[in-house]
């Protein structure tokens, strides 16, 4: 993966960003257009950090949230989290002093590394999170004994571990940190370095991409013959037996459509911000620098995925949904919230008029194998 700061030095084909970096260098952007980028940068790292913590900080309070998906969309979070807080500030300075690199190797260094591995932390945890729906709806009898708690954490693991693994790679060829920084962007021209910027975008992008196609095909193609199977049954069976397949078929397999439903918009957000920024950085890489608004705009648009990741819980994750908008509301909150970190034999539930329905045992511990 490659830094996602927005400076172009015009000393040399192999150098990154889109500001002028060098003594001597013209200033390509006005001072108007320096200020909207930063607006807009400053902005992308407040609701990056803010937002996404504001995410996590529910999920964690409220226990009814605490299931594996979620434990998936908490590493999400977390790397945007680190982006906005890490990353954002590198890019930042950049617009300001129109410097690329940062003086002092050791910090050159964590900034490319940075930016790089916290995106491809992001990356494939969400392919944690859509595997988790891919087993919820193709094997929803065997979904306890195939995603278990330690399954989870195991994946998140080899999450992280193959984003420092790809991210660090990209030192081992270089004896000259700062030389190596001013070339990385656009390459050093050398086979070994292409070869490894393809790999690791096919790691970190490419394959998740493939996979979440596959995934969500399956998904989507499983839940309409869902649909088509009821509706034909619905029109053969007598009114009583609709109450009662409603019941006990139909929700479960809505609930699980919709979750998978919501899990596919944030992956869709993420291909429609990274797919045209690993484009660009390939042909950077074997067929030379691509045009500077080009550069601009994908670096731009992937630095946003981090922000609107937030958003999309909120708005499209349904058991998110409701919890943000009982906080908002201020109905009952207090209350609620006790009631489910409790210890009680029962677990209470607000009904739509705020009345309150009762989950029995058997139901508490079979909802709990899905929670942390």
């Amino acid at each position: 993966m490659d830094n996602l700061s927005l400076v172009v030095s015009n000393d040399s084909v192999n150098s990154t960003s889109i500001l002028p970096t060098t003594p001597g260098n013209v200033k390509i952007y006005t001072i108007y257009e320096q200020l909207i980028l930063l607006l807009y940068f400053f902005t992308v790292m407040v609701v990056s950090v803010f937002g996404n913590l504001f995410v996590v900080i529910v999920i964690i309070k409220h226990h009814q949230l605490r299931t594996i998906t979620n434990f998936f969309i908490i590493n999400v979070a977390a790397a945007d989290i680190l982006v906005g807080a890490l990353v954002m500030p590198f890019t930042i300075y950049a617009v300001i002093t129109s410097v690329h690199r940062l003086t002092d190797s050791r910090w050159c260094i964590v900034e490319w590394f940075l930016s790089a591995f916290l995106p491809s932390a992001s990356s494939l945890s969400l392919c944690c999170v859509s595997l988790d729906r891919f087993f919820a709806i193709t094997n929803p009898y065997f979904y306890r004994q195939i995603v278990t708690k330690q399954r989870a954490v195991i994946g998140e693991i080899l999450s992280w571990t193959i984003a420092g693994i790809c991210a660090s790679t990209q030192f081992t060829w270089t004896t000259n940190p700062i030389l190596f920084c001013d070339k990385l962007a656009y390459g050093t021209g050398l086979l070994h370095d292409k070869i490894y910027m393809t790999v690791a975008l096919c790691i970190v992008c490419f394959i998740p991409i493939l996979l979440f196609i596959y995934i969500y095909g399956t998904i989507f193609s499983i839940a309409a013959a869902h649909a088509k199977k009821i509706r034909r049954d619905s029109r053969a069976s007598s009114i009583s037996s609709r109450k009662s397949m409603k019941k006990s078929r139909c929700n479960s397999e809505q609930r699980e459509s919709k979750a998978a439903k919501a899990t596919a918009i944030i992956v869709g957000a993420f291909v429609l911000c990274w797919l045209p920024f690993t484009i660009v950085m390939l042909v950077n890489r074997w067929l030379g620098r691509t045009p500077l608004v080009i550069n601009a705009f994908t670096a731009m648009v992937v630095m946003g995925n981090s922000a609107i990741n937030p958003i999309l819980y909120v708005v499209f994750k349904r058991d998110i949904k409701c919890v943000v908008k009982k906080i908002c509301c201020c109905k009952r909150v207090q209350q609620y919230t006790r009631q489910n970190n409790s210890f009680s034999t029962t677990h209470i539930k607000l009904g739509p008029n705020n009345s309150s329905l009762v989950e029995t045992n058997s139901n508490a511990a079979e909802t709990e194998s899905y929670r942390f």
